[in-house]
């Protein structure tokens, strides 16, 4: 994917990433779905295919434990597991690690021992919750020091690795871990413009496919809209991609145009 064809909030990434400005990337705004190659991904997914191609790539949130996004990053990352674990019997697996206190120095030990990888959390406001240091618990205090240490330690830059945090409000998450000009790499996501929903609402109407069960998908949907495709996509100001495929799939599930 290009720079042109992406979002500006890749491109600065990129140039924050390619000049050893940061390692550690703070995204935060509503979740939604981005383009990519002829498909809209869920953003962790869009991360990991824009980035993180050539990187063993690790997922990791309080809900789900650790997963992978291919079989290969899977094993890779059993395979250091099982390194590790000659050193330190008692490691958990890697699908039973759902604990914080458990999952991150498992991360910190995959980050800072191998090169070329990546790790995309999620719920960052989770981890780290801005709160008053007094309010905290000592395992909270404890994870934000942490990820904020990942975020000023050169040697995620040396190794060629990244970690990208997810968090849908900014003010959530404990400020000591981006502010001060120090930390992680704060990058907002903004809401699709004018442009960009129209594009997804021609998709969708390419793709009848994606807004019911293929068997029951209509294969004529000229007579969904009672407005023009340009009209919707203005109409829509102010939602995300989700939000506006969430009113088209209604509509057809429901056979009632939109007016």
């Amino acid at each position: 994917m290009s720079d042109s064809a992406s979002p500006a909030w890749v491109a600065d990434i990129r140039r924050a990433y390619t000049s050893a400005s940061a390692s550690v990337f703070l995204l935060h705004g509503v979740r939604d779905v981005y383009p990519y190659e002829g498909q809209y991904l869920p953003l962790h997914t869009y991360l990991h295919h824009v980035f993180c191609g050539d990187k063993h790539t690790v997922y990791y949130d309080i809900a789900q434990g650790l997963t992978f996004p291919t079989p290969e990053d899977e094993q890779r990352f059993l395979a250091f597991r099982e390194v590790l674990r000659r050193k330190q019997p008692d490691l958990p697996l890697p699908r039973d690690t759902y604990q914080p206190e458990t999952a991150i120095p498992l991360l910190e030990e995959f980050l800072f021992t191998r090169d070329g990888a990546a790790v995309i959390i999620d719920y960052a406001d989770k981890l780290a919750p801005r709160e008053e240091p007094r309010m905290m618990s000592f395992e909270e205090r404890r994870l934000a020091a942490t990820l904020r240490r990942w975020a000023d330690d050169p040697r995620l830059q040396r190794r060629n690795n990244f970690v990208f945090l997810l968090t849908e409000t900014l003010a959530e998450v404990a400020e000591d871990l981006y502010a001060r000009g120090r930390g992680a790499y704060v990058i907002g996501l903004p809401l699709a413009d004018e442009t960009e929903r129209l594009a997804y609402i021609q998709h969708l109407l390419q793709r009848p496919e994606l807004l019911v069960r293929p068997w029951a998908a209509p294969h004529d949907l000229t007579d969904l809209l009672e407005v023009s495709p340009e009209v919707l996509a203005k109409q829509t100001n102010g939602l995300t991609r989700l939000q506006v495929g969430a009113i088209v799939r209604q509509a057809v599930q429901a056979r009632e145009p939109i007016s």
